[in-house]
Formats: structure tokens, sequence, C-alpha cells
């Protein structure tokens, strides 16, 4: 045996050096070495295990030991020709060998990922493999499982005198299961081992390879899963049990902050409430701690953490609330009533509107009718909760909850989710009658109506009223619906619009114009009836009832003028005589006749008569002040006034006191088209000399430009004076709309002094709202640099460039494209300063702006290489990201700017053009100028690191094996480097080769095993021959 010292470069695998290393033959190894190595494989095996016996978690059976037999060895050498050589280590990886067995993969990946090898020795990632078999392998001889470490002791261990002797020497550590190693040994003999007997046996050996195939697919892997689901199962059965000795329940209670209080609800959750032998009867008491956390956690504050690159947010109360609310979710019908007074209750009490969205999230789940429930017991449940509706004295204060109750009821679908191991299965059918349903269908209808007598008052209320109780009128989606399903739909459809005609002129005009809309489409919609329906008596009986009662509401509704002047002057969503004869939507049908209904009302409107009008438009007005669907249909009515008469719509300007402020916009814009300009003008020249309506009159400049610069200066200086956002914002459209009437005034005195007060949401509004403006001849195209250096500067806040911005950053761009390149290099160094959270320097997606970059990759690279931070790693990461949304293919004339830099450069710039890289996703294009790094005289152990990094970077992967796939992909796209000429490059790819393969073995593992426990979570066979080998 000898010692050979290795000078020059020092080979480096993986952390391991080789400089000392042991070099025997094999007659060196007869005489001494074998018993050398038998001393050393008992070492490993002895820290190995006092290593794993310090630690209770594992599972061990035993840890075997040995050397390889001399005539083992002899053996392999001559398979391979090489008995004669000096150095047998470089030939077998396993002269000494120790194999860890443990019960279950569970503990076999515990003991992987715990860092114990690294602790105690080096290891050679280079000679060590994980053996699995790829999904559909059906070779025996590839379906052996085992990690297998190569090892050496750690220097430290080595210095030791009683270890010493072990300096330089490597062990084969095989970490499997019991079954696998039952496996192995049977395999061991029968195919890595045969017998040396040409022409005879050799089908039997080939049908002892098929059945050993079939004892590990059909048996060996699935009773490996299963005894990892029945550890894993005991295991979480023991923590749940010490969760519930410990006070969980207590501390979900007790504890002071979200964080530890959202722990404790998902160990509930998980490890607790599966195991509990009678639910039923321990659940009451957890839903009173349930209801005491989420008030808890709706009155604890937030409190923040610092993360590795920023501050982060900490545990919100509505991130606590939806957890409760998954749980209370999961036993929604441990006693339905209680679980609809829970939820009512925490509604009433609840803050925030996330968390009364989760309540209501589960009153649907509650109130839905769900298949499985009706398949035993019917609407149960449905029943149950419309007499918890009818015990209640008052909706008011929990009225959307309890209207989504009432609605769910209503609704005709019977519907469920299921799933499989591989898929969602939803499923939908229709209700069946029952006089049970029919009669708690008729008391949420009661009830519904109750509420919208107390709401009455309340346009928003009463809609939501509204739109439950015309629900009635809906069919089954999917399924066969029976006629007495039909005949009790027409049947509470007439009932409801019997209430309605009864409280309807206690409504407010804008209530009757939403009813009577609901009642078109819903008599559109019901009106006909089938041949089937029609040979129902019960059907058409109830269905003549809805139609009469129909009738008589619509009459009832128009016969009050009132409402007929309101709805013709307001114009959205009014109902004239003339729709009612149509079956169908048409909406230009509709929208003709109403134009027509609202041009013979402006037609008869006459000074005569103006003091009866005037507060019925005021009324108009004060009702849709903030409604923007019924702006334009209103305002086209007051064009048509103007035309008619323009001194009663003036009198209407004038009169601040009964007209409501939005009104000065549309007014005086329109007043401003006709003869009266003048005295429009005038009037908003003595409100502003008052200092009145500066944001009115800012609305009224942008969407006319027949005004004095002297008006628009005035205006420009109120808003200034009060920093008034809305107000400079109009000014900011006004300036886009009518910069070309006088360029110099509009951009020096309008634009840029407004923009400089504008704060970030309003700054972010402009963009949004005018965007479309910005495309062509538009006022940033005739910007100065100088100018837009200064937008620049105050988009810079902007904390996320959406497709707006972008469109923005186009049009400069055209023209000044170096400093919108400059501009995204200060965006990239902000990030030091903020957090990322709240600001991303990069579009996630470049749509246009990357057009304009692309022929530019000289003045691209060059500016990220000033921009580059070799210690920030936020920055390295934007400029990867940026570069790779300019150049999403890698495209020309990139890579040919980046090789010629790594052609030029020294290790900076190699290292800079890896960084780059990291974000194109390993794509096969980089291949070329990533063999120009690693061939580089430059290149060093990190920059080979950032390039392996590159290629096995990927995007989205599909299925439990995608990752694998693309580990598999990788390792082929480097095959072509191992006929390289450059030595480095072939070293490289042989390292990186191995190294993706064994991330592919890893990956095969852990999809076969999520696809087997999820499987054996849905009580489904773990089929005939293993696992499946596609992605589903």
């Amino acid at each position: 045996m000898r010692r050979s010292q290795c000078f020059g470069k020092k080979t480096v695998l993986y952390g391991v050096s080789n400089t000392d290393k042991v070099v025997m033959n094999l007659d060196e190894y007869k005489q001494s070495g074998l018993i050398l190595y038998e001393r050393f494989a008992s070492t490993v095996k002895q820290l190995l295990q006092r290593a794993i016996d310090s630690l209770p978690c594992y599972r061990l059976l035993q840890i075997q030991d040995r050397a390889k037999t001399v005539e083992s060895l002899t053996r392999r050498l001559s398979q391979i020709d090489e008995t004669d050589t000096e150095n047998i280590e470089d030939y077998r990886k396993d002269l000494a060998g120790c194999r860890i067995i443990f019960y279950t993969n569970i503990d076999v990946n515990r003991f992987v990922g715990s860092g114990i090898l690294d602790t105690l020795f080096d290891i050679d990632w280079e000679r060590s493999k994980v053996h699995y078999p790829a999904p559909g392998n059906e070779s025996s001889a590839e379906l052996f499982q085992s990690y297998n470490y190569v090892v050496q002791l750690r220097s430290d261990l080595v210095e030791l005198c009683e270890c010493s002797e072990f300096e330089g020497l490597f062990c084969e550590v095989q970490v499997q299961t019991i079954l696998n190693h039952a496996w192995a040994e049977m395999a061991h003999d029968t195919i890595y081992k045969p017998a040396d007997t040409p022409g005879f046996g050799s089908e039997e050996r080939k049908q002892f390879e098929k059945e050993l195939s079939e004892a590990m697919h059909q048996y060996l892997i699935p009773a490996g899963y299963v005894f990892q689901r029945i550890a894993s199962n005991v295991q979480r059965l023991a923590e749940g049990k010490a969760l519930i000795d410990a006070g969980l329940l207590e501390a979900v209670v007790n504890t002071t902050n979200n964080k530890d209080r959202l722990t404790a609800l998902k160990r509930l959750e998980e490890i607790v409430l599966p195991f509990y032998d009678d639910i039923e009867t321990v659940y009451p008491d957890i839903r009173e701690k349930l209801r005491k956390a989420w008030l808890l956690a709706e009155r604890s504050e937030t409190e923040r953490f610092d993360g590795a690159f920023s501050r982060f947010g900490g545990i919100e109360p509505h991130q606590v609330t939806a957890q409760i609310a998954k749980i209370v979710t999961q036993c929604l019908y441990i006693e339905p009533a209680a679980t609809y007074a829970l939820i009512r209750d925490l509604y009433m009490e609840t803050l925030s509107d996330v968390s009364k969205n989760q309540l209501i999230k589960v009153a649907e789940d509650l109130a839905q009718h769900n298949t499985q429930v009706w398949q035993l017991h019917g609407p149960v449940v449905q029943v149950l909760l419309a007499e918890e509706l009818r015990k209640e004295k008052d909706l008011v204060s929990f009225a959307p909850l309890a209207l989504t109750i009432a609605n769910k009821i209503l609704e005709p679908d019977v519907e469920s989710m299921t799933s499989t191991s591989d898929s969602v299965i939803l499923s939908q059918g229709a209700i069946r009658y029952s006089d049970s349903l029919e009669n708690a269908r008729k008391t949420v209808i009661n009830k519904v109506i109750d509420f919208a007598e107390c709401v009455i008052d309340s346009d928003r209320s009463f809609s939501d009223a509204l739109e439950c109780l015309f629900s009635v009128a809906k069919i089954p989606r999917r399924g066969d619906t029976s006629l007495e399903v039909y005949a009790m739909t027409y049947s509470d459809l007439a009932c409801v619009i019997d209430h309605l005609t009864r409280i309807a002129p206690k409504a407010s005009l804008n209530s009757r114009l939403d009813l009577e809309s609901r009642l078109l489409s819903t008599w559109r919609w019901k009106k006909p009836l089938s041949e089937q329906l029609e040979s129902s008596p019960n059907v058409v009986e109830a269905h003549s009832l809805y139609i009469e009662n129909t009738i008589l509401l619509r009459d009832s509704l128009n016969s009050d003028g009132e409402f007929v002047a309101f709805k013709t002057m307001v114009g959205f969503q009014a109902v004239f005589p003339d729709m009612w004869n149509e079956n169908s939507f048409d909406y230009e049908r509709d929208q003709a006749i109403l134009l027509e209904e609202q041009e013979k009302l402006a037609a008869s409107i006459t000074l005569d008569d103006w003091s009866q009008w005037k507060p019925r438009i005021a009324v108009v007005a004060e009702s849709n002040s903030d409604n923007l669907g019924t702006l334009p249909r209103f305002t086209h009515f007051l064009a048509l006034l103007a035309n008619h008469q323009p001194n009663l719509l003036l009198d209407l300007l004038r009169d601040r006191e009964t007209m409501q402020t939005w009104t000065i916009w549309p007014i005086a814009s329109l007043l401003l088209k006709t003869n009266l300009q003048q005295d429009v003008e005038a009037l908003l020249n003595d409100w502003l000399d008052a200092g009145l309506y500066i944001r009115e009159i800012a609305y009224v400049i942008s969407s006319s430009n027949s005004l004095q610069i002297s008006t628009v200066s005035k205006t420009v200086e109120h808003a200034l004076d009060a920093e008034n956002q809305e107000a400079c914002l109009r000014l900011l459209h006004a300036s886009i709309a009518h910069y070309k009437d006088n360029c110099e005034f509009w951009i020096e005195q309008v634009f840029f002094p407004c923009l400089s007060v504008l704060k970030i949401e309003y700054l972010e509004r402009w963009i949004n709202e005018t965007w479309p403006m910005l495309y062509k001849d538009s006022l940033i195209e005739d910007l100065s640099k100088s100018q837009v250096i200064v937008l620049l500067e105050k988009l810079a806040d902007i904390p996320r460039i959406d497709y707006e911005i972008e469109r923005v950053l186009v049009v400069l761009a055209s023209k000044h494209r170096q400093l919108v390149l400059n501009w995204f290099g200060q965006r990239i160094k902000r990030t030091k300063k903020l957090s990322s959270i709240d600001y991303n320097p990069i579009p996630f997606k470049f749509h246009e702006l990357n057009k304009v970059f692309q022929p530019h990759a000289d003045d691209v690279v060059s500016a990220m290489r000033e921009w580059w931070d070799s210690e920030d790693d936020i920055s390295i990461w934007n400029l990867s990201y940026f570069l790779s949304g300019i150049y999403p293919n890698f495209e020309e004339p990139l890579p040919s700017v980046l090789t010629q830099l790594v052609e030029d450069g020294d290790y900076i710039d190699l290292e800079f053009v890896a960084m780059s890289l990291r974000r194109f996703k390993g794509r096969a294009e980089l291949l070329p100028i990533l063999r120009e790094i690693v061939a580089s005289e430059f290149v060093n152990e990190k920059i080979e690191n950032i390039v392996a990094d590159v290629i096995r970077s990927t995007g989205m992967v599909k299925g439990e094996y995608g990752l694998a796939q693309t580990y598999q992909k990788r390792a082929e796209m480097l095959r072509s480097w191992l006929e390289d000429t450059n030595e480095q490059v072939v070293a490289f790819a042989k390292r990186e080769m191995h190294r993706l393969q064994q991330d592919e073995a890893r990956e095969n593992r852990r999809g076969s095993a999520r696809i087997a426990m999820r499987r054996l979570d849905h009580g489904e066979p773990l089929v005939d021959r293993g696992l499946p080998d596609d992605n589903d």
C-alpha cells in the first residue's frame, strides 16, 4: 500500500479533496488491504450507530458492514479487464461498505435529510448515487432502491490516533428499507452474480428475473408505501395525543399572538381532529374555543418580522379566521343549528370584511343542497335553516350572511364535490320536490319579504333582498327537473311578486326601477311554456298565477307618473311598454325605445311647467350621484334638454342648492356647446374667485376645449394651492386632450405643475385612465429630454409596472431609449431600500417595451454591467429577470453580445454573464454561451456553480414527475459536451450530468411516494404493477 501526493491543479469532487489518497493494487489488497478496509468499515459502522442511537426518531433494523472479498473484487476487476491496475480505488468505490437498514421509507427520508453523514464524513458526490427506477421501468436489474454515498472520514477524525490509518480510504454507505434490503439480497445472487453456466438454465434465469420484478412491483413497493402510511399515521396519532395532553385546545385561546394561534389551529385540524373516535361528543367544546379564538384573532395586533431581504407583514387576523372557517366547514353537519348560530354570532361581532366574507362562504357551504346529504336525508338541513331564519327577530344586523343562506335554500341545484387521488369531481343535479322543501322555501320567502320591508328605505339593502327573492325563478342547470319542481317554482315566483306588489309603493323610485327591470328580465325568461310543461295542470295553474301577478305589479308601478318620469330621465334599466312584447333581450332595440322616450320627455318640458320638472331632475341627480352606470343615459337626457331649452339647463347649473355638485361637470360641458358659453364661463370664474367647485371645474376643463386660458390658469392655481389631487388629475387629463391648442401652455403651465403634486395612487389613476390617448401624437411624444427625465423621476415612485404604465414607457423610449433604460437601473437600485413586497422594479412580463430594446443589446448589456452589484442578491435577481423579459427567447443580438463579453472579459465579466442568465429557465439556446464560460481560462468553482444553476433552472413543470423529466432533459442536453475538445467542458459535463441524474432519481422517488400516499388516502389500490408511468 502506498500513499500518493497529487500536486498541480487540485481535483475537488463536490468538496472532497483527493490530495492524499490510498494507492493499492490487487496483491496489496490481498496481503493487508482487506484487513484494513474491514477495520475501516467497522469504524464507519460504529460512528453511524452512535449517531443514530442518539436520536430516538429512527426505527433502525441494523447496520451491516463488510470489506469486499478478494474473490468478489477479483471477479469485478476481471469483468473490466483491470486486474493489473495499480489503483483499485479508481475502479471500485465499495472496498469498504456499510448498509443502514431502516424499517420504513419515512426513516430513510428522515436520515437522508438529517445531515448526519455531512457531520461525520466528507462525501464524494461525484461517485455517490441515488438508485431508483424511472417510472415505467420493468427491468429487474434497474429496480434496486437505495441511497448510496461514497464517504471518507473528516479531517478532524483522521487526526485522531485510532483513525489515522484510515486517511484516504473511502467507504460506500447504503441507506435503504428492510423491504429493499430483502429484494437486494435476492437480486444480488440472482441477477448480479449469475452462475457461470453458458448454455444451461438461461430461460429459467429469465423467469427468475421476471418473478423478482413482479415481486417488487406487486408486493414490495406497495408494502413499503403501506408501511410508510401506517408509520406516518401512528406518528400523527401520537403527536395528536401529545398535543391534547399539552393543552392544544387551550392554546388556541390563550396564546397572545396570531402566529402561535394559527400554528395551534393547523395542528388541531391536521393532527388532532382526524383521530377523535367520537368527534360529535367533543366538537361542541371545540366549537366554543374556535369562537373565542376567532374574536381574539380579530382583535390581536399584527406583529411584523424581518426577513432575509426586507421586513414582512406578520400573521394577519384574516389568516387565522380563514383557518377557523376551514375547520368549521369540515364539521358543518355536526349540529347544523349550532353551526348556524356560530357563524351568525361571529358575523355580528367581526370587524374585518375579509373575515366576514369567510363566514359567508361557510354559510354557502352549510345551506347548499349537498348531494350526499340529500341522498341520505333529503332537504333536512335546508328545512332546519329555514326554521332558524324564521325565528330570527331581525336579519338586518347580519343581512349578507342571512341572505346568503336564504338564497342557497331557494336555489334549485343539488351539488357536491368528491375527489380521487388524481382528480376532483364536481357533480350537479336537480332538487326533488317534497312538502318539507316547499314549506321551507315559503318560510324563507316570507322572512326575506319581511326583511325587504324593514330596509325599504335603503336602495342597496332592498336590491339585495330582490336578488334573493328572484332566485326562486331559477331552474336546475343539470339533471331532470320534475313537473312538481316546475310547479313549485312558478308558485313561489307568483307568491314573491304578490308580496312585492304590496310593498313596492313604499320603495324609493330607484328601488322601483330596479324591481321593474328584474320583473321584465324574469318575464322574458319565464313567460313562454314548453309543450311538456303545458301538459301539467299544476304547472299551468301556477304559471297563470305568475302571469297575472306580474301584470298587476307592472301596472301598479307605472300608474305613478312620477316613477315613469324618473325612469325615463335615468334611462339605465328603464322599462317601457313596448319592451314587454318581446321575449328576448335586444340591447339596440331597447336603447332605441329609451332614446325615443327621452326625446319625447325633453321636448315636452317648457318654461311654464319648469317649476314642476326642476325638482324631479334634482331627485334623479341625487339618487344617481354614486352610480356611474346611470350617468351616460341621464347625461343624454340633459343633452336633449340643452337642445330644446338651454336656458333651463343654465338655471340648473346656477342653482347649487337644488342640484348635486357632481352635475356641474356634465351640465357645464353641455352648455359650453351652446350659445350660452359666455354665461357659463362667467359663472365658472365667479366660483373660482370664491374658491368653490375646483374639482368640478377641472372636470369641465378636461371635457371641453372652449374655455379661456385664463380660466384654466386660475383653476390650476387653486388646485395647486390646495393640492387638490382629483382636480390635478383632471387637469392632467385636460393637458393630454387639449395640448395641441397651445403646446407650451398645456405642458409647462398645466401638465408638469399638476404632475408635481400628484400622489402615487392618483399618478397610477392618471396613467390607467389616459394610456389609450398616449399611443400616437400625444403630449408625452413632444416632451424634451429634460422634461422626460422629470416625468421618469415621478414614475419611479410607482411600486409596480403594469401594462398601462409600460405603454407610456414605450412612447418615451421611442425617442429616449437610453433614458428609459437608465430609469430601470434606478428602480433596481431602489430595491436595496424598499421591501420587495411593496416595490417591484421590473414588470411581471413585458408586452411591447422589450421590442424597443431588443435591437440594442449592446446598450442593454452595458447598462446592466454598470448596475450590477455582485454583493446584492436581490439586484442580481432583478437584473436577470429584466434581461429575460427583454429577450424572452434569448434572441439575437443578445447571444452575440454576451459571447463577445465572455471572450474579451475577465472572471468578473464571466460571473456577470452567468448570473444574468439565471432567469432563462435553462433553455437549450443557452448552451453555446454557457460552454464558452466553462471553457474560459478565468472560470472558477463559483462561476461553474452558477452555470450549473442556470442549466437546472426551470419554469413551470407539470405532474409529479415533471421536475424529474426536466432534469433528465437537462442531462441529455449536456451529453454533446462529453465529446468537447476542452477538458474543462468535459469534466463539467460529467459532473453535472451525474448531479442531474441523481436529482432525477430523487424526484422520481418523491413523485412515486406522493402518488402512492394519495391513492392510499383515497382507498385506491396501488395498481397491479406498481405506480403509473404518466404525470396525471
